[in-house]
C-alpha cells in the first residue's frame, strides 16, 4: 500500500503503520464538536500502481464505538450501615452500604 486516507467522524485521522506494511493504526481524538452516537469512520488506501480500493465503512467483527459526552447522572441514592441497632451509624466491623440508580448511561 502506498497510500492512505482514514477519516473518523469525518475528520482526518493521523495513521501509523505496526510494521510488515500490512498492518495500521489510525486514531482520531474526539472533541466536544463531534456527534454523540455511533463513531462513522471510512478508509480507502491506494496500491503502488495508484488504483484506490473501495472505501471501507464497517468492520469485520460488528464492533462499534459509541461516543458519548452526556454525563452520567445519579438518582435515589441512599446510604446505611448494617448496624444492627441503628443503620445510621456505623462502627468497627460494620458495613457501609451506599445503593444508586444510574441515570443517563448511553
Amino acid at each position: 500500500m502506498s497510500d492512505q486516507v482514514t477519516s473518523i467522524v469525518g475528520q482526518a485521522a493521523n495513521i501509523s503503520e505496526l510494521g510488515g506494511g500490512q498492518k495500521y493504526l489510525a486514531m482520531y481524538e474526539m472533541i466536544d464538536s463531534d456527534p454523540e452516537g455511533e463513531v462513522i469512520f471510512e478508509i480507502i488506501v491506494t496500491d503502488s500502481v495508484g488504483l484506490l480500493s473501495d472505501p471501507v465503512t464497517s468492520t469485520t467483527n460488528s464492533s462499534q464505538v459509541i461516543f458519548d459526552r452526556t454525563l452520567p447522572t445519579l438518582d435515589l441514592v441512599n446510604i446505611q450501615s448494617t448496624n444492627a441497632n441503628n443503620s445510621s451509624i456505623a462502627i468497627t466491623g460494620d458495613d457501609v452500604v451506599i445503593t444508586f440508580t444510574l441515570l443517563s448511561l448511553y
